[in-house]
């Protein structure tokens, strides 16, 4: 039986008895692709707080390997107490050392202070078998045989070589270890996504391999370090953070952030937004469902204003979004265009496994009105899966529910889509130097018909773009 026959919310694994959470453990380290898949399942698995759920794990990754599991295996190495899933942990690392060398240290170390004869011994030398690191185990096992025997009777310097190198107090130095790491990590990022509300950000987390807190010393943003695992075995860090509703919420989170993470390059804003139809226009006709990205036709700041007794004047120029990120996306437009979705797949992924409540609702809730009256939409070859548009993003403190509005900035400034953050995030990222690039997903026509209906689904397919965005990004960039 696989993960895929289980039928369990993966999401709800901590709700279950203790032996079904290990079960669940060793079915998603059946295999080394199953495993990196849901990666991030297997770190809330090492910090169970039940020994016989992690022993489940440690049991199923004895013989996988893939990019990453290193650092989940010598974190959990190090604050384990058990000592048969410590054994369990030990016959990975022997077992892979090869892939992996730095392994072979605490491999090497533990061997070298376990008895002659122990079961301990004779676990790491069968896991080792057939691997360079057999022979290294063996030259060291033949030594420590031909030492003096005075030498090997010196209990105080064995006593010192153990504590050294297998009883020292583990928890205290791999909680050090721990957030160095993810500092370091967190410190060379080149990439914050931002979203606005909490239901953007559960959308984005759920298309992550990898994630961990971060936190910094005087800034009040809360981040998440995210890992992108490519089908190349690169990997992609990224930061996360909620700015919360607004361009000055928005504005705040950019600025403390580039400030906190000198590195950044990219800012990419993430959720959702009112669309702005044009049913005379068919090719320029945005649906609920839609993915709207910035092109060179800019961010404006709507709420830039002037009042007169003529009427309401925006006095914003757009600000042009990043220009590499606009050659990756018109990439994968080209790419589209050869038939390569990869979002559509992380959609579906996303739904089957993480977040099975964002599904697309039903066709017969995208209702266009003109007043009091329903709108025929364009006819559309593929109803069922989102359609990328690009085009001018509108931002502005003011929940837009103006129909006349939205059609003069579709109009006159060739708006797709208006939100209430970008506008915030641009200023403060451009007087930085920072690149910013908007996506979002479709939820309502900024009209007096506005629901919460399609904003789950819209907030994913637009997390999804920005995961097959960042993987289009060269490696290099990282």
């Amino acid at each position: 039986m696989g993960i895929g026959e289980l039928r369990l919310p993966l999401r709800d694994i901590e709700c279950h008895p203790a032996n079904v959470r290990g079960w669940v453990y060793q079915l998603l380290t059946s295999d080394a692709e199953t495993a990196r898949r849901y990666n991030e399942y297997l770190i809330f698995g090492s910090e169970d707080s039940s020994s016989e759920a992690r022993e489940g794990l440690s049991i199923g990754i004895r013989d996988i390997f893939f990019d990453s599991i290193e650092r989940l295996v010598l974190d959990w190495f190090d604050d384990e107490e058990t000592p048969s899933i410590r054994n369990r942990l030990l016959e990975h690392m022997a077992h892979n050392a090869q892939r992996y060398p730095p392994y072979a240290t605490p491999v090497m170390d533990i061997y070298r202070t376990a008895n002659t004869g122990s079961l301990l011994r004779a676990r790491i030398e069968a896991a080792a078998r057939s691997t360079p690191l057999a022979l290294d185990l063996r030259k060291m096992a033949l030594q420590i045989e031909s030492e003096d025997l005075f030498a090997r009777m010196d209990r105080p310097a064995k006593e010192a070589i153990k504590n050294q190198h297998g009883m020292k107090q583990r928890t205290p130095k791999a909680a050090s270890t721990r957030l160095e790491n993810t500092t370091v990590r967190a410190n060379a990022a080149k990439v914050l996504i931002v979203t606005a509300l909490p239901k953007e950000t559960a959308a984005v987390k759920a298309t992550l391999d990898v994630r961990e807190r971060v936190g910094v010393v005087d800034d009040p943003n809360f981040y998440e370090l995210g890992v992108f695992h490519d089908e190349a075995g690169h990997e992609r860090a990224i930061l996360l953070a909620t700015s919360g509703m607004g361009t000055l919420n928005a504005s705040a989170l950019a600025s403390n952030a580039i400030r906190s993470f000198p590195n950044l390059q990219h800012v990419i804003v993430v959720g959702i937004a009112g669309g702005c139809p044009n049913p005379e226009k068919p090719d320029e006709h945005v649906r609920l469902g839609d993915i709207v990205i910035s092109d060179e036709t800019g961010i404006l700041a709507s709420d830039f204003v002037k009042e007169t007794r003529e009427g309401r004047e925006i006095r914003s120029f757009p600000q042009k979004p990043s220009a590499k990120l606009l050659g990756m996306a018109n990439h994968m437009r080209s790419e589209a265009i050869l038939g390569r979705h990869p979002w559509r797949d992380i959609v579906s992924s996303v739904l089957k496994d993480r977040l099975p409540d964002y599904r697309r609702p039903a066709s017969e809730t995208d209702i266009l009105h003109e007043g009091a009256a329903v709108v025929a939409h364009p006819q559309r070859a593929d109803v069922a899966n989102p359609i990328v548009h690009s085009g001018g993003i509108a931002a502005s403190d003011t929940l837009q529910k103006n129909p006349v509005q939205r059609d003069e900035l579709r109009d006159r400034f060739k708006v797709r889509a208006v939100e209430m953050e970008a506008s915030g995030i641009q200023h403060a990222s451009w007087a930085q130097g920072k690149d910013v690039f908007v996506i979002r997903g479709i939820c309502d026509y900024c009209d007096d018909h506005k629901s919460d209906v399609w904003q789950q689904y819209a907030s994913l397919v637009a997390a999804a773009y920005a995961r097959s965005l960042i993987e289009e990004m060269p490696i290099e960039w990282f």
